[in-house]
């Protein structure tokens, strides 16, 4: 399945993301690939030559320069090497567009709003941000997710969903930290999947994490509050505080989840091998070793992390490799 602009289509492949058919979600044809070649902030010089730069003949390929281009041509395929590319002014997507990241761990995305038009498309992979506000997705078009690592503070959340967006969200780790601001917030259409959303309105005080007033549906995550109308669960998810009221096969309502962030890199956390949602889902379900095969940082699903002889995937963007 190809991913083109339209309401419908757009269903189709976020639906996509619980069937196992994530990858198969991507630019229609093949279409123009362009790469970033500067950290530095600028328009793009003549958008639609099929030339990003900023200046005419330097090639200097900003982030911005590059959606500008790829918007004029329609489609494109964004290449970001390792870096960390400020820049409060928000970008927006008229196309359908991908953003592809080396590695997580080395493209950081400042405090950047990117906005994805009604009827364009945008697939993020491998980025993460931390700071105020942080990296933020509004999205009123199509939006998928893999491997992000997305924490903001104070303002608004990491993923905004209006009521024509459709948001796929796999194998990400989103938070908010300070005000009572969720990190997901709903008003169209959000599929989550392995994925861990966390909110604190101060330090150690936790709040809403998804507030929903669209649809909602989710699985194999970690879901520290909720908020509006309650998700639909596809099975194996994690209620923290019992807000969301989860009661699919293998949901584990409130069970509390120890996490330790290093701001230093992307934000991580990390389950002991006694957890509950260690090795929680069994191979085959929720696309748990066919669909999902790798976690936030690429670390391959699934393994025996809790050491006793059976390998499942764990509940949540992280899979907890066995002892050594």
């Amino acid at each position: 399945m190809k991913l083109r602009s339209g309401r419908c289509l757009a269903v189709l492949c976020a639906s996509a993301l619980l069937a196992g058919l994530l990858a198969a979600c991507e630019p229609a044809e093949d279409p123009v690939e362009l790469t970033v070649t500067t950290e530095t902030d600028g328009d793009d010089a003549e958008p639609g030559d099929g030339v990003c730069e900023m200046t005419p003949g330097l090639g200097d390929c900003s982030l911005r320069a590059a959606i500008d281009e790829a918007n004029a041509l329609g489609a494109a395929s964004i290449t970001v090497p390792a870096g960390h590319y400020r820049g409060r002014d928000s970008m927006l997507v008229t196309g359908a567009l991908s953003i592809n990241a080396g590695a997580p761990a080395d493209v950081r995305l400042g405090d950047r709003w990117i906005t994805v038009a009604e009827g364009a498309s945008l697939t993020v992979d491998g980025v993460w941000s931390y700071g105020v506000p942080g990296a933020r997705f509004e999205v009123h078009g199509t939006f998928v997710g893999r491997h992000l690592s997305l924490v903001g503070l104070e303002s608004s959340g990491q993923v905004v969903v209006g009521p024509t967006g459709v948001a796929a969200v796999e194998n990400s780790l989103l938070a908010h930290v300070f005000g009572h601001v969720a990190a997901v917030r709903n008003e169209g259409t959000v599929f989550l999947r392995n994925t861990s959303l966390l909110s604190w309105s101060d330090i150690n005080v936790p709040t809403r994490a998804l507030t929903n007033w669209g649809s909602a549906t989710v699985a194999s995550s970690i879901l520290q509050s909720c908020f509006g109308d309650g998700p639909v669960s596809v099975g194996y998810n994690s209620d923290i505080d019992g807000t969301c009221e989860l009661a699919a096969a293998g949901d584990q309502p409130a069970e509390p989840v120890a996490f330790t962030v290093d701001v230093s890199g992307p934000v991580t956390y990390d389950l002991p091998p006694t957890s509950p949602l260690v090795d929680a889902i069994p191979v085959g379900v929720n696309g748990c070793g066919t669909g999902v095969t790798d976690d936030l940082h690429g670390t391959p699903r699934p393994l025996d992390g809790n050491g006793d002889g059976v390998a499942g995937c764990d509940i949540g963007a992280r899979e907890l490799a066995p002892a050594p």
